[in-house]
């Protein structure tokens, strides 16, 4: 971790071997040279707290570890995996901690410095392009521009513009590693590095940022990484507003300032509609097999959200009011804000009391004294709703505008007003989800006499049943009647209820049925809502929202919401909501379920059924995709993923999951957080423009469609053959992977498995959730969830057809939906390795079985690079990526160590006898799972 080499792309860490001097005009000089000191700044720590041993041998198994990557063996020597295996082997139980936290910290360190590159390429990017007058691809700035240039007329765009509406999920992610205090100090770090960037500051400046970054480092080596006790869900909630209050709640306002500048350029006359970018959250909602996730955690949630956007506008309030001295000497104001000052004084004598006569000839100050005192819960004549505050601010607005104060307006007071409407009172939109199961077992006590027969009925005498409960009074049987799981199902509706009257309905009203897989699942939510309060003969407080998860219900998502919109009662909310349907379609139980081509073509045939169903209906569809960080999860390029959605599926609105490592990963830096808004925002806007043109037809050949159906039957037979039907696979993936070690891991508040009452049933596929189990193949680099099928299926369609090379590349260059999955698959298949997974293999006991899966692993992962690079038209898989490929493998050397710590420690921890011993060896073990999920930026 000492010097930094080679030429290194943004997004890639440098290899610590080389000293080359930067080459003119290399884009990344300073990206190594950044990485260069803080290796060197680690290693200086890693002395003065452990030694000269130490860092020597975290040198020599990085050097190892390199030279196995290499084309050819390190001065003719034979491979160095035997050495650096007995390296690994002798390592004490101390020095193995320390040498695992160094290469997790150095990890740690280089994840920022590149954070930190993205947003200096950006800078100097923009400068670029804005001498040159080009804008950045994927941007507002292209997609606006780019209307302008083709001639797109004024109304079409101010039509999509009315329709625009973003709504960003945020999620707690059951394997997201970072802490919040270590999230802290990479943006201490990241802030660091920006001030050496400053030439333009002393030498002195400049050490006083070296010490304290030396600072930064020593106290990360002597702070525990690894939680000490598992989170609560409320520990949850609260990591989840740590990046509204440090990021969004600023950033957001910057990407709606944008898009009104170039509409002002480009469309003058057309204006952004107000809050097109919303939040939304499932943290401390989220109750699907989350026992801990409870309604009164429901309800604190809540309180924090309302807590911190009260604080944050209170302070945006105050800086703003600290800015604006405007003197009635010097300039006019309108009577409507002094009629406004006047009314707050008569209203809130404690108040003026306080205010007295200060600022008596500055208005615009005396007025936001009143609205900050205002925005206090416990003070005099608190707001009711944001909606009062943003009436206050804009008097003000307006006031400025007619005495020449527009540029105060616009900026100033309008990025206030933009963080009102945004944000609320609320912060973000609590969803609430559950499981289909649990719905129908707590309605199920409801029923009577037919209680014991109600999970039995068939699906036509279920559904009758609820929708004659939906147009009948509903009376909840006697208490001793009802389980304590029923129990607090229907106090979780209750508390639902009461957030929407205490919140209003942006703050919460949403809820999502999971496995979903026919009408009488979301009737059942629906009773369970109507009983709270939430649904009314006239009117609903709430959005019933199916999620349709596997392969099966993907295909009978269409049935089931054909089914649900031609009964009356349910249909009745649909309208009360304004006449929109949200259907959820997630993408991780359905990779876990058929496998990565399978899944994603499922996905996308149910959307386009889905949009003809509610077109047909005559109701507005919005598309909520439950999307992941990794590719066998829905992972990749928002934009990519947008821009690649079948025809009329968009229609300008959309919502989707944001999960853990992802937010760190987006949102953790202002200006990165800024492009990420800015990119869907462009992307939404550029699809919804496209549809209308094309008017709901995709565009793409018919033997497109052939040619994936016949790829996805082929995958999905793969696939399951191994994963499903395989007796077996469960062993192998169960020795061959830390997944039963991960619980032991204290990162989320939800349990790894869903509940069962089999205890032999615990570890079954089907009943392991999707994250852990891609974490699990992630850490083992197997990767299998992205790729086991795609090889057999590609060569297989190439081999049936003369001419199925030509089409798969032909829709590779001309269909967007087919690119991105192509290409998402190559990233992953690209960070696996197969001679890091047969160290894992080597844990599986049976030699036969062992040799058996890995063989045919080892086979289908050749035949998936074979079959992708054909596809791609590249002799090597990502060299038409190499900035992506160089990243890929220059983190490799420092990743590939842990590994070999870790199967080490697995094959202990596995052998050992005694709580005692078990014990010495689980926390190192965890160590290694933390520091290769910050290597390879990926958990589940």
């Amino acid at each position: 971790m000492s010097d930094l080499a080679q030429s290194v792309p943004a997004s890639a860490p440098a290899d610590a071997d080389a000293a080359a001097p930067p080459r003119p005009g290399d884009p990344d000089a300073q990206l190594r040279a950044d990485i260069s000191l803080l290796g060197r700044l680690l290693g200086q720590v890693l002395v003065e707290q452990a030694g000269d041993e130490l860092f020597d041998t975290e040198e020599r198994l990085r050097a190892l570890a390199k030279s196995l990557h290499a084309d050819e063996p390190e001065n003719g020597q034979p491979s160095s995996e035997p050495e650096l295996m007995e390296v690994v082997d002798r390592l004490g139980a101390q020095e193995m901690i320390a040498v695992i936290r160094a290469f997790s910290i150095y990890f740690q360190l280089v994840n920022t410095a590149e954070q930190h590159h993205r947003v200096r390429r950006r800078r100097l990017r923009d400068a670029e392009r804005e001498e040159a007058r080009r804008a950045q691809p994927e941007s507002l700035a292209a997609a606006i521009g780019g209307f302008a240039a083709e001639g797109v007329p004024a109304e079409r765009v101010r039509a999509a513009l009315e329709r625009l509406s973003i709504e960003l999920v945020v999620t707690a992610h059951p394997t997201e590693i970072s802490r919040r205090t270590v999230l802290g100090k990479q943006m201490l770090v990241a802030a660091c590095l920006d001030e050496l960037d400053n030439a333009a500051r002393s030498p002195g400046e400049h050490r006083e940022t070296v010490e304290r970054l030396l600072e930064e480092i020593t106290i990360l080596w002597q702070s525990d990484e690894m939680r000490s006790a598992k989170p609560r869900v409320i520990d949850e909630v609260r990591r989840a507003l740590f990046i509204f209050e440090e990021v969004l709640f600023d950033v957001v306002g910057l990407v709606e300032e944008e898009l009104e500048r170039l509409l002002q350029r480009h469309y003058p006359g057309l204006s952004a509609p107000p809050a097109f970018l919303r939040f939304g959250s499932w943290v401390g909602g989220d109750q699907d097999g989350n026992p801990n996730c409870t309604p009164e955690v429901l309800h604190e949630a809540l309180g924090l959200h309302r807590e911190l956007a009260l604080r944050m506008l209170r302070d945006r309030v105050r800086a703003v009011a600290a800015d604006l001295g405007i003197s009635t000497r010097m300039a006019g104001v309108s009577p409507e804000l002094m009629a406004s000052i006047a009314a707050d004084e008569e209203a809130m004598p404690r108040t003026l009391a306080f205010v007295g006569t200060r600022n008596a000839t500055e208005p615009y100050r005396r007025k936001l004294s009143f609205a900050w005192e205002r925005l206090d819960p416990g003070g005099e004549l608190p707001y009711r709703s944001a909606s009062e505050l943003v009436a206050d601010l804009e008097v003000i607005r307006r006031s400025l505008e007619a005495n020449r104060g527009e540029r105060a307006a616009h900026r100033s007071v309008g990025r206030l007003l933009r963080q009102a409407r945004t944000f609320g009172f609320h912060l973000a939109r609590l969803d609430v989800r559950q499981h289909s199961e649990r719905i129908h077992e707590a309605v199920g006590e409801w029923v009577g006499d037919i209680a014991d027969r109600y999970h039995d009925m068939p699906e036509p005498e279920r559904a009758r049943l609820l929708e004659r409960l939906l147009d009948s009074p509903v009376t909840l049987p006697e208490p001793e009647l009802i389980t304590s799981a029923g129990e607090e199902l229907t106090r979780t509706f209750h508390e639902l209820a009461r957030a929407v009257d205490e919140h209003g309905t942006q703050a919460a009203g949403t809820v999502i049925v999971s496995f979903t897989q026919r009408p009488s699942d979301l009737l059942a939510a629906q009773l369970l809502c109507k009983q709270a309060g939430l649904v009314h003969p006239d009117r609903s407080n709430v959005d019933l929202v199916p999620l349709f998860e596997s392969i099966e219900d993907l295909r009978g998502a269409p049935d089931t919401l054909r089914g649900l919109l031609r009964i009356p009662a349910y249909l009745r909310n649909v309208e009360a909501r304004g006449g929109r349907q949200v259907v959820m379609v997630g993408y991780s139980d359905s990779n876990k379920d058929g496998g990565y081509l399978a899944a994603n073509w499922e996905l996308f045939l149910a959307q386009e059924r889905l949009v003809d169903v509610c077109r047909l209906n005559d109701v507005k569809l919005t598309l909520f995709h439950g999307r992941g960080g990794t590719a066998s999860r829905g992972g990749g390029s928002t934009y990519a993923s947008v821009m690649g959605g079948p025809a009329g599926s968009l229609n300008g609105a959309i919502r989707i999951t944001e999960q853990g490592e992802v937010v760190s990963f987006k949102y953790a830096l202002p200006p990165i957080a800024e492009r990420n808004l800015d990119s869907v925002t462009a992307a939404v806007l550029e699809r919804t423009l496209q549809e209308d043109e094309a008017g709901g037809f995709s565009g793409r050949k018919r033997v497109w469609d052939e040619a994936v159906a016949e790829l996805a039957e082929t995958s999905l037979a793969h696939y399951r053959a191994l994963v499903h039907r395989d007796p077996g696979f469960r062993r192998y993936f169960l020795q061959a992977s830390p997944i039963r070690e991960l619980e032991l891991l204290n990162i989320g508040s939800r349990p790894s498995r869903r509940p069962s009452g089999n205890p032999d049933d615990l570890l079954r596929v089907e009943r392991l959730r999707a994250i852990p189990w891609v974490f699990a193949w992630m850490q083992n680099r197997h990767l299998l969830p992205s790729w086991y099928g795609v090889g057999t299926a590609i060569e297989g369609f190439i081999g049936r057809y003369r001419g199925g090379l030509a089409v798969l590349q032909e829709m590779y260059a001309e269909w967007p939906w087919w690119r991105a999955v192509v290409d998402n698959c190559s990233m992953t298949v690209a960070k696996a390795d197969m001679r890091i997974a047969a160290r894992y293999a080597d844990l599986v006991a049976d030699e036969h079985l062992r040799e058996r899966i890995f063989s045919k692993t080892q086979a289908e992962f050749a035949s998936s690079c074979r079959g992708l690079m054909a596809i791609v038209g590249v002799d090597g898989l990502l060299d038409d990526k190499p900035y992506l490929q160089r990243s890929i493998r220059l983190r490799n050397p420092y990743i590939d160590p842990m590994h070999y710590v870790q199967v080490r420690l697995l094959h202990e921890l596995r052998a050992a006898k005694g709580a005692d011993a078990r014990a010495a060896l689980e926390y190192p073990l965890l160590l290694t799972v933390s520091g290769i999920a910050t290597g390879l930026r990926n958990t589940g």
